[in-house]
């Protein structure tokens, strides 16, 4: 962040951010609500658990999408994937958004359930797409793991690839187990 852009988030009344480590700079910053993390408080793990240690799940060149040097963490941050948890996602922005603006709280909280229902929609859609597809499913393949929660919620196997340049742990055989 520049020293201006700091500055202004520093200010807000509050600061709606992803969580599970996707942004960690500006999770310690005043007025931060993870919303991710509120709305899946056990979300998928990555990395394998062995001795109680745990490793990070990827590692990223400076093209990638969110830019370079990012960790995640263990967890999977890209919980919007799956259209339900999304949609508690909405829920908790309303939530706090409600509580900054209370005379708009209503509004806001009738908002969540109109986005609620359109999600429900679209997870219909999904599952039926994805049952119009003959089985046995190809494996879902992606050099970026983020989309082990949509694996999960449609029955998936994701497939994450390796490729010469790869250093994540969870690439690794033993991240498959």
């Amino acid at each position: 962040l520049r020293p201006d852009q700091k500055a202004q988030i520093t200010d807000a009344d509050l600061l709606l951010i992803s969580g599970f480590e996707l942004t960690p700079a500006l999770s310690a910053l005043p007025g931060a609500v993870a919303v991710s993390e509120q709305a899946v408080p056990k979300p998928l793990r990555l990395t394998p658990v062995s001795d109680g240690q745990t490793t990070d799940h990827h590692d990223h060149s400076a093209e990638d999408h969110h830019g370079a040097g990012h960790d995640h963490g263990d967890y999977d941050p890209h919980v919007w994937h799956n259209p339900r948890q999304a949609a508690a996602m909405a829920a908790v922005i309303a939530d706090q958004l409600g509580r900054i603006d209370p005379p708009a709280s209503e509004a806001m909280q009738r908002r969540s359930r109109a986005m609620a229902e359109q999600l429900d929609r679209l997870d219909a859609w999904n599952r039926a797409q994805f049952d119009a597809i003959p089985r046995p499913w190809p494996a879902l393949a992606s050099s970026h793991r983020a989309f082990a929660s949509l694996a999960q919620a449609y029955g998936l196997k994701e497939l994450p690839l390796v490729d010469a340049t790869s250093t994540s742990d969870a690439l690794r055989p033993e991240g498959f187990r």
